[in-house]
């Protein structure tokens, strides 16, 4: 949206440049003769205020089409997962941890992408998730205290012995 609006005032910047162009060939050619004498300050002033702006604008257009662009390929992205930490977020897009944050929060902004930032365990979570995670207190096979929510089809391994822990079968509603 905003890379359009600038597009457009560069557009409109150079076309204001072109009649300045226009009406200073024409008064200087004399076809067809121009009366007031004010007309060769017109396309004086006319000229060099509406090219410079009018290229800002562009770039500044093209520059936010672009942004936009990368955000919605990112939240396209994010929204394959239902869970993502935002270290393995921040590993696949090669930036550092904060950076990919800032990144994340501002497609949630926008609204390209519906979630939240899990504080305690610095995760982004996806809405459309919420209330699908299932939870593990204690590893079946060494007993160990997990304490970890996951999600169905997630693969969850013990870290004191390793093992592969089943999911058990989702709670009735």
């Amino acid at each position: 949206m905003k890379g359009s609006l600038y597009i457009a005032l560069g557009i409109l910047g150079l076309i204001l440049f072109a009649v300045g162009i226009i009406i200073g060939v024409s008064y200087y050619v004399g076809w067809p003769y121009y009366e007031p004498a004010n007309l060769p300050i017109f396309a004086a002033l006319c000229t060099p205020t509406a090219l410079v702006p009018g290229i800002l604008f562009l770039f500044l257009g093209r520059k936010a089409n672009r942004r936009e662009k990368e955000l919605i390929e990112f939240s396209s992205w994010v929204k394959t997962y239902r869970r993502i930490s935002l270290a393995e977020l921040a590993r696949k897009l090669g930036k550092q941890e904060i950076e990919a944050e800032k990144v994340l929060i501002e497609v949630v902004d926008r609204g390209l992408v519906p979630g939240f930032i899990d504080r305690s365990t610095n995760e982004f979570i996806l809405q459309a998730a919420v209330g699908q995670e299932l939870f593990i207190e204690t590893c079946p096979r060494c007993h160990g205290n997990l304490q970890r929510r996951y999600f169905q089809g997630e693969t969850v391994r013990c870290p004191y012995c390793q093992s592969v822990i089943s999911a058990p079968p989702p709670r009735p509603t």
